[in-house]
Protein backbone atom coordinates (compact mmCIF):
# COMPACT_ATOMS: atom_id res chain seq x y z
CA UNK A 1 0.00 0.00 0.00
CA UNK A 2 2.73 2.17 0.97
CA UNK A 3 4.39 1.58 -2.68
CA UNK A 4 1.43 2.45 -4.33
CA UNK A 5 1.31 6.08 -2.35
CA UNK A 6 4.82 6.42 -3.67
CA UNK A 7 3.91 6.40 -7.43
CA UNK A 8 2.59 9.71 -8.25
CA UNK A 9 1.21 8.79 -11.94
CA UNK A 10 -0.85 6.21 -12.84
CA UNK A 11 -0.18 4.31 -15.90
CA UNK A 12 -2.08 6.04 -18.22
CA UNK A 13 -0.59 9.24 -17.26
CA UNK A 14 2.77 7.79 -17.80
CA UNK A 15 1.52 6.93 -21.12
CA UNK A 16 0.63 10.22 -21.84
CA UNK A 17 4.35 11.79 -20.78
CA UNK A 18 5.78 9.05 -22.73
CA UNK A 19 4.17 9.70 -25.95
CA UNK A 20 4.71 13.95 -25.05
CA UNK A 21 8.40 13.38 -24.96
CA UNK A 22 8.36 11.23 -28.41
CA UNK A 23 6.55 13.67 -29.96
CA UNK A 24 8.93 17.08 -28.74
CA UNK A 25 11.97 14.75 -29.67
CA UNK A 26 10.16 14.07 -33.43
CA UNK A 27 8.96 17.48 -34.17
CA UNK A 28 12.22 19.13 -32.53
CA UNK A 29 14.73 17.22 -34.45
CA UNK A 30 12.73 17.35 -37.73
CA UNK A 31 12.84 20.84 -37.88
CA UNK A 32 16.70 22.20 -39.20
CA UNK A 33 17.28 25.96 -40.23
CA UNK A 34 18.46 26.35 -43.71
CA UNK A 35 21.96 25.80 -44.44
CA UNK A 36 24.29 28.89 -44.85
CA UNK A 37 24.88 28.04 -48.63
CA UNK A 38 20.93 28.10 -49.05
CA UNK A 39 20.55 31.77 -47.11
CA UNK A 40 23.48 33.41 -48.96
CA UNK A 41 23.24 31.91 -52.53
CA UNK A 42 19.35 32.02 -53.02
CA UNK A 43 19.31 36.31 -52.63
CA UNK A 44 22.91 36.37 -54.64
CA UNK A 45 20.96 34.29 -57.39
CA UNK A 46 18.57 37.03 -57.34
CA UNK A 47 21.11 39.89 -57.52
CA UNK A 48 22.99 37.36 -60.27
CA UNK A 49 19.88 37.57 -62.64
CA UNK A 50 18.94 41.42 -61.99
CA UNK A 51 22.64 42.37 -62.80
CA UNK A 52 22.63 39.94 -66.40
CA UNK A 53 19.11 41.63 -67.24
CA UNK A 54 20.33 44.58 -67.14
CA UNK A 55 23.83 43.86 -69.16
CA UNK A 56 21.28 42.25 -71.55
CA UNK A 57 19.49 45.34 -72.24
CA UNK A 58 22.14 47.70 -72.61
CA UNK A 59 23.91 44.75 -75.00
CA UNK A 60 20.34 44.33 -77.33
CA UNK A 61 20.29 48.19 -77.01
CA UNK A 62 23.47 49.06 -78.34
CA UNK A 63 24.29 51.16 -75.64
CA UNK A 64 27.98 49.41 -74.63
CA UNK A 65 30.96 49.02 -77.43
CA UNK A 66 30.70 45.84 -79.40
CA UNK A 67 34.28 44.91 -78.23
CA UNK A 68 33.54 44.61 -74.69
CA UNK A 69 33.60 41.42 -72.20
CA UNK A 70 34.88 39.93 -68.97
CA UNK A 71 35.52 42.36 -66.26
CA UNK A 72 35.91 45.71 -68.71
CA UNK A 73 31.83 44.28 -69.65
CA UNK A 74 30.94 44.31 -65.57
CA UNK A 75 32.39 47.92 -65.06
CA UNK A 76 30.77 49.20 -68.24
CA UNK A 77 28.05 48.35 -67.75
CA UNK A 78 27.27 49.10 -63.96
CA UNK A 79 29.06 52.66 -64.10
CA UNK A 80 25.76 54.33 -63.94
CA UNK A 81 24.78 52.08 -61.39
CA UNK A 82 27.61 50.49 -59.58
CA UNK A 83 25.50 49.29 -56.45
CA UNK A 84 24.52 46.23 -58.84
CA UNK A 85 28.47 44.98 -58.27
CA UNK A 86 27.80 45.29 -54.04
CA UNK A 87 26.41 41.97 -53.62
CA UNK A 88 29.28 39.80 -55.47
CA UNK A 89 32.13 41.33 -53.06
CA UNK A 90 33.02 38.56 -51.57
CA UNK A 91 33.30 36.49 -55.00
CA UNK A 92 34.75 36.61 -58.39
CA UNK A 93 32.42 37.62 -61.04
CA UNK A 94 32.89 36.76 -64.57
CA UNK A 95 31.31 37.94 -67.97
CA UNK A 96 31.25 35.97 -70.90
CA UNK A 97 29.55 37.73 -74.24
CA UNK A 98 28.39 35.79 -77.41
CA UNK A 99 26.59 39.28 -79.48
CA UNK A 100 24.37 40.86 -77.75
CA UNK A 101 23.85 37.90 -75.04
CA UNK A 102 26.02 37.63 -71.67
CA UNK A 103 26.24 34.98 -69.17
CA UNK A 104 27.53 35.61 -65.72
CA UNK A 105 29.39 33.42 -63.15
CA UNK A 106 29.99 33.44 -59.63
CA UNK A 107 32.73 31.81 -58.26
CA UNK A 108 34.67 31.87 -54.73
CA UNK A 109 37.36 34.57 -54.33
CA UNK A 110 39.59 31.94 -55.19
CA UNK A 111 37.99 30.80 -58.40
CA UNK A 112 38.32 26.85 -57.13
CA UNK A 113 34.37 26.73 -57.31
CA UNK A 114 31.72 28.14 -59.29
CA UNK A 115 28.61 29.45 -57.35
CA UNK A 116 25.83 30.68 -59.58
CA UNK A 117 25.95 31.32 -63.71
CA UNK A 118 23.02 32.79 -65.45
CA UNK A 119 22.37 34.26 -68.94
CA UNK A 120 20.80 37.38 -69.21
CA UNK A 121 18.58 36.61 -72.09
CA UNK A 122 16.35 34.22 -69.70
CA UNK A 123 13.92 35.57 -66.88
CA UNK A 124 15.44 32.65 -64.70
CA UNK A 125 18.84 31.62 -62.99
CA UNK A 126 20.42 29.08 -65.16
CA UNK A 127 22.07 27.19 -62.39
CA UNK A 128 22.92 27.17 -58.89
CA UNK A 129 26.21 25.36 -59.28
CA UNK A 130 26.29 25.61 -55.56
CA UNK A 131 24.16 22.34 -55.24
CA UNK A 132 26.17 20.38 -56.98
CA UNK A 133 27.48 16.94 -55.23
CA UNK A 134 30.98 18.26 -55.81
CA UNK A 135 32.73 20.89 -56.27
CA UNK A 136 32.34 22.99 -60.11
CA UNK A 137 35.39 24.44 -61.82
CA UNK A 138 35.19 28.53 -62.47
CA UNK A 139 33.95 27.64 -65.94
CA UNK A 140 31.22 29.14 -67.99
CA UNK A 141 29.22 25.83 -69.04
CA UNK A 142 26.46 27.86 -70.69
CA UNK A 143 26.41 27.83 -74.32
CA UNK A 144 24.76 31.43 -75.65
CA UNK A 145 24.26 30.89 -78.85
CA UNK A 146 22.10 28.14 -78.36
CA UNK A 147 20.02 29.11 -75.37
CA UNK A 148 19.42 32.70 -76.36
CA UNK A 149 18.35 31.57 -80.00
CA UNK A 150 14.94 33.03 -80.55
CA UNK A 151 13.34 29.55 -80.72
CA UNK A 152 14.25 28.92 -77.56
CA UNK A 153 13.31 31.74 -76.30
CA UNK A 154 9.25 31.29 -77.28
CA UNK A 155 7.31 29.16 -74.57
CA UNK A 156 5.26 26.70 -75.77
CA UNK A 157 1.95 28.52 -76.02
CA UNK A 158 3.73 30.98 -78.46
CA UNK A 159 4.50 34.11 -76.63
CA UNK A 160 7.62 35.35 -75.37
Amino acid sequence: MRLQKLKPFGRQMQRKLILFFVLSITVGCSYAPAPRDQMEYYPLGSSLTQLSRVIEGKLYSGRLPADLNGDMLLKEATRDNPNLLLPFGDYKMKANRSGRHVALLVCDKEETRAILEDAGCTGTLEKHLWQAQSPQPCEFSIDLITLCKPSSLVKPNGTH
